[in-house]
């Protein structure tokens, strides 16, 4: 259940050189939420 965002960060920050901030760790942790509750609903 939503791993995407969790399976693309990785990628993202080798290819474009980024650090992975505080804020993208937010993001896949409230997208995993929003999909739990998605289909726990």
């Amino acid at each position: 259940m939503a791993l995407t965002p969790v399976l693309i960060i990785w990628p993202y920050a080798i290819l474009y050189k980024q650090k992975i901030t505080a804020k993208d760790i937010v993001g896949i942790a409230i997208t995993m939420a929003g999909v739990a509750l998605f289909f726990l609903g």
